[in-house]
């Protein structure tokens, strides 16, 4: 290229730098050129829930109940209950949940934990324990996790609805055999 070729490169980057430097001038920003903390706020709200969302469903997929029945009646270890295991407690830490799940996911998350160290020990009896805490504490969180994502929601698109409770009731999506994701 020639100096000729540099000197035009040079002048048109020039020009463009110039054009985004004034339509970036903070003297001369609108609200439609800039985003409000508003929209950024539901930005990071949907952006919670949908990781949530994530999160919990794909927990629901793992075979905790096959696991619980399974440890519970003597083993063995089965090749997938370690990387199941794993997992679920992978997706317990890196999760971002909203304040009011943190402390209940770490619980869950701290069964796992305590379920893979018995598993890595070839322990059939104390993992068969672990494998039923972190089984039914699966089950709580993910009611929890529900509920949370469906507030936001009107009735008609599955959100809660005021209604009265009547006694025997069975807790929705306790047993596996239904669907793996609890659903509220």
């Amino acid at each position: 290229m020639t100096s000729r070729t540099h000197v035009l490169l040079l002048a048109a980057l020039v020009s463009v730098l110039a054009l985004f430097a004034a339509a970036c001038d903070d003297n001369e920003a609108t609200s439609s050129s800039t985003p409000s903390q508003q929209s950024v706020d539901a930005l990071a709200a949907r952006v919670e829930r949908n990781e949530m969302l994530f999160a919990v469903i794909t927990i629901g997929t793992l075979p905790l109940h096959n696991m619980d029945e399974a440890l519970d009646a003597g083993g063995p270890i089965e090749s997938n209950f370690i990387p199941d295991t794993r997992e679920a407690i992978r997706l317990l830490a890196l999760t971002d949940w909203s304040s009011d799940l943190a402390d209940e996911a770490d619980l869950v998350r701290i069964h796992a934990v305590d379920l893979l160290a018995a598993l890595e020990d070839d322990d059939v009896e104390t993992a068969a324990g672990h494998a039923h805490d972190l089984h039914e504490g699966a089950h709580d969180f993910s009611a929890a996790v529900w509920a949370v994502l469906a507030a936001s929601l009107p009735p008609d698109a599955g959100g809660e609805e005021e209604h009265e409770e009547t006694e025997g009731t069975e807790e929705a999506g306790h047993g596996d055999e239904a669907s793996p994701v609890a659903t509220p």
